[in-house]
């Protein structure tokens, strides 16, 4: 009896398009890049770039971080898919000429990354953090806590700040934000909590943000606030996004030190 040769099925491989956003970038043996991604319609992604650490034709200039692509990749099962063709779509030059616009692009990459999830489409996302980084490129103060507000909300983290969490009340001069409650309380409510566990904050912080989470994206230029309302903004929803993550936030560490804003210590989970 003749037995018949063995029969390799080999997969096709499968190539895949789409604009895609680098969050980070890592060295991967000699010649290799490891780049995290963010794309419309497949989430946060891992690919390997074959010799782009000394690539001078085929990807030069376009795998720095928060670099907007046109890509084509071969999808792995592994999940770490390997990238065949990139065209820059922006490299949005205004963050890269100034350290302080390039850590502001680094917290908002760092929650990015944290927040998404692989193979999960973040369309919404993904428009969000393309509009921010181009935004950051001026000189607008409100991109940050906006943006990062608009995350945590997009991952059903929107803080209660319309009324008191505790006993509903709905107006007071000043607040305190409990991050615990994942909202605020008012004075009374805040003061049979913890200290450790609150922040105090404006009522024109608070009525800054509320009105940030209720207008369309598009709108959002036309909100004001005093410098000193935004750096209390940014201030919470940085503490927040860090409780709610439960770790240090390295790249918001970097963008304090550069802009001498100072945080107390961050909250912790109640145990």
């Amino acid at each position: 009896m003749i037995c018949p040769p063995t029969l390799r099925i080999l997969a096709v491989p499968r190539w895949l398009h789409s604009a895609a956003l680098i969050l980070r970038s890592q060295a991967h043996g000699e010649s290799d890049l490891i780049l995290s991604v963010l794309a419309p319609d497949h989430g946060r992604m891992s690919w390997i770039v074959k010799g782009g650490k000394r690539s001078k034709k085929r990807f030069v200039n376009k795998l720095e971080p928060y670099t907007l692509l046109k890509a084509t990749w071969v999808a792995r099962r592994s999940g770490l898919h390997r990238l065949e063709q990139a065209e820059i779509g922006d490299l949005y030059p205004g963050l890269r000429r100034d350290p302080q616009k390039f850590a502001a692009a680094s917290v908002l990459a760092e929650q990015l990354y944290a927040w998404t999830r692989e193979a999960n489409p973040e369309p919404e996302t993904f428009r969000l953090a393309c509009t921010a980084l181009d935004r950051l490129q001026g000189d607008d103060p409100r991109v940050l806590p906006l943006t990062v507000l608009r995350i945590l909300a997009l991952q059903g983290y929107r803080p209660a700040l319309d009324s008191c969490t505790a006993c509903g009340r709905r107006h007071c001069r000043d607040w305190f934000f409990a991050a615990h409650r994942h909202g605020v309380l008012c004075p009374r409510c805040a003061s049979r909590t913890a200290s450790r566990l609150l922040a105090p904050v404006c009522a024109g912080t608070v009525a800054f943000l509320r009105q940030a989470l209720a207008s369309p994206e598009d709108r959002l230029a036309r909100l004001h606030a005093s410098r000193s309302c935004l750096a209390e903004a940014l201030d919470l929803v940085m503490r927040y996004a860090g409780f709610l993550l439960q770790r240090d936030l390295p790249a918001w560490e970097v963008y304090q030190a550069l802009t001498g804003q100072r945080s107390p210590q961050p909250w912790r989970a109640v145990r």
